[in-house]
Order: structure tokens, then sequence, then C-alpha cells
């Protein structure tokens, strides 16, 4: 999968799913089923592809002080 929505900009939501993959329902059924036969299931979240116009973005501009999203983000 790409770490670029379908018209190659970064993503804004990485909560929303890419319904092609299948949805949030089989995943928990993947997940589960994985789990029962003492599997992990590993996830990677390449934050490096990330919109500014994502929330990490909105709320770092707005802190004040050394919050988290300061300490996550170089904005």
């Amino acid at each position: 999968m790409s770490v670029h929505g379908k018209d190659h900009h970064p993503l804004v939501d990485w909560m929303k799913l890419d319904h092609e993959l299948g949805t949030l329902s089989d995943f928990l059924l993947l997940l589960e089923k994985a789990h029962m036969k003492g599997l992990k299931v590993l996830l990677s979240l390449p934050v490096n592809a990330t919109s500014e116009q994502h929330i990490w973005f909105s709320e770092s501009r707005l802190s004040q002080g050394i919050p988290v999203f300061k300490q996550l983000l170089l904005v």
C-alpha cells in the first residue's frame, strides 16, 4: 500500500480505511484469528508521508510550551 492517497498527496487521516483493502471488521477478524494462532500483527505508520493538514500539525501550531505535538513534529 502506498503511503500516499490515490491522488499521490500526503495523507491527512491515518484512521480512514481504504475499502479496497477491506473494512475495519475484516481487519479485526484477521487480528482475532492471528492471535488465536499465536501470531502477532505488525502495522507500519510512515509518518513522513503525513500531510501538513493532519491534526498533528494543526495542534502543534496552536500549542504552547513543549506538549506532545511539539515533541513529535518540527514545525
